[in-house]
C-alpha cells in the first residue's frame, strides 16, 4: 500500500518520481549560499550604522566640549550667539542618533531572525543530506526524505500542487503568489532558479 502525506492527492511513490535527490540537494545548497550571502550583507550594513552612530557620537561629544569652551570665554562677544547655533546642532545630531539608534537595533533584530532561520534551513539540509545518503538501503528513509523536502519547501513559501501539477511560490515582500507549470518541461536549474527569484 502507498504511502500518501496529509493534503496530497498522490502516493509518495508519485511523489518520488518529481524529484532527484542529488540535483535538489545541489540546488539546497545554492539555496544556503546565497542566504549565507544574505547575511554576510545584513553584517555589513550593521557595520556600516555602527561607525556612523559612532562618528555622530563623537561629534556630538565635540560640540559639547565646544559649548563648555565658549562658557568659559567670557571674552568672547558672540558667546551667546555661537551657543545657540551649537545647541541647535546638539539637537539636530541627538535627533539623528536616536534614529540611528532605533534603525540599527531593527537591522540587528531582522539579522538575528535571519541567523535563526538560517540555522533552521541548514539543519534541514543536513536531514536531506543524511537521509540522501541512506536512500539506497532504505524506503523509509527515503520517505522521510520526501517529507522533510516538502516541509522545507513550505518553510521557504512553497506550496506544491501535484493534482494540477505545478509549484505555487509565495512571495512574501509583495505578497503574490506566482504558479509555475510542471508541464512545461522546465529543466531542474531553470526551476531553482525561479523560485529563488520569487520568494
Amino acid at each position: 500500500m502507498s504511502t500518501q502525506f496529509p493534503g496530497l492527492s498522490l502516493p509518495i511513490v508519485q511523489i518520488r518520481s518529481f524529484f532527484d535527490i542529488q540535483k535538489d540537494i545541489s540546488a539546497m545548497d545554492t539555496i544556503n549560499n546565497n542566504l549565507k550571502k544574505l547575511e554576510s550583507l545584513r553584517q555589513d550594513e550593521l557595520d556600516r550604522h555602527q561607525d556612523k552612530l559612532d562618528e555622530l557620537q563623537r561629534e556630538l561629544d565635540n560640540f559639547r566640549t565646544s559649548i563648555t569652551d565658549l562658557k568659559n570665554d567670557q571674552k568672547s562677544k558672540d558667546v551667546k550667539e555661537e551657543l545657540l547655533k551649537l545647541e541647535d546642532l546638539i539637537f539636530t545630531v541627538a535627533k539623528h542618533l536616536t534614529s540611528l539608534n532605533m534603525e540599527l537595533n531593527a537591522l540587528k533584530l531582522k539579522h538575528n531572525q535571519d541567523l535563526v532561520k538560517l540555522e533552521d534551513l541548514q539543519n534541514k539540509l543536513s536531514d536531506l543530506e543524511q537521509t540522501s545518503v541512506e536512500s539506497d538501503t532504505s524506503k523509509n528513509v527515503s520517505e522521510r526524505s520526501k517529507a522533510l523536502k516538502l516541509k522545507l519547501y513550505e518553510s521557504l513559501g512553497l506550496k506544491l500542487d501535484f493534482e494540477n501539477k505545478q509549484i505555487l511560490v509565495l512571495n512574501k515582500k509583495s505578497q503574490k503568489t506566482n504558479v509555475l507549470s510542471l508541464d512545461q518541461g522546465y529543466d531542474e536549474m531553470f526551476v531553482s532558479e525561479y523560485i529563488w527569484d520569487n520568494i
